[in-house]
């Protein structure tokens, strides 16, 4: 890796598309730092620069921060559970922009979800839009990347990607014709290639599920 490589920032590189993105960074030569919630969890060997991601700290953050040409979000609460609620990972997402925004991150690749909509029923797409709009207001150069679901690898979940396979395998199945690309239905490393440095022209593949929103004038 050239010594003075280029340092991209991903939350959750431990995770499931943390960790395909944080691939796809190193293979295009990026060094890689992840915030998150249990640092004690990191492989033991990882390259990978591993700082808390702690809301409460937003001096830590922007200290963490700091230094990085992009940041890779991929935090969300996917249900609410005990005291924990949605509402305050819209919260904690506005903390992390705005600490992005003072450490001089030059831009933010928000993966967030298909169909985010502040008016929505339903309280998990109304927090991605209000997420999105926070997002917005930051003031940093973004792209919002929106799949539906994700599938492959053990943390795909055995009964999705049962599901995804026949879509993207079988010639005989109607979602090869097309369907499955309008439901959006990437694979976790196709999410993270979409979020890739190779994607940061706009030019993405013929027939790509997941549109990227970029800030105007960007």
């Amino acid at each position: 890796m050239p010594a003075q490589a280029q340092t991209d920032v991903v939350t959750g590189a431990f995770s499931y598309s943390g960790a395909a993105i944080a691939r796809e960074l190193h293979a295009a030569g990026r060094r890689v730092r992840t915030l998150t919630g249990h640092p004690e969890r990191a492989p033991a060997g990882t390259g990978i620069d591993v700082r808390p991601l702690d809301f409460s700290d937003a001096d830590g953050l922007v200290s963490s921060l700091s230094g990085a040409h992009t940041l890779y979000n991929t935090y969300w609460m996917r249900f609410s559970h005990g005291t924990a609620r949605q509402q305050q990972a819209v919260a904690d997402s506005r903390v992390l922009f705005d600490a992005a925004a003072r450490a001089g991150v030059q831009r933010i690749v928000h993966v967030s979800i298909t169909h985010a909509d502040p008016d929505s029923p339903y309280p998990y797409f109304r927090g991605k839009a209000e997420v999105e709009r926070h997002l917005a207001a930051a003031g940093v150069p973004y792209a919002i990347v929106r799949p539906a679901i994700l599938f492959g690898g053990a943390g795909g979940g055995v009964l999705v990607n049962n599901m995804a396979w026949p879509a993207v395998t079988l010639s005989s199945c109607p979602c090869r014709a097309g369907w499955y690309r309008r439901c959006r239905l990437p694979s976790a490393s196709c999410c993270a290639t979409s979020c890739s440095p190779a994607r940061s022209t706009g030019r993405w593949p013929r027939g790509w599920p997941i549109p990227a929103r970029r800030r105007p004038g960007r």
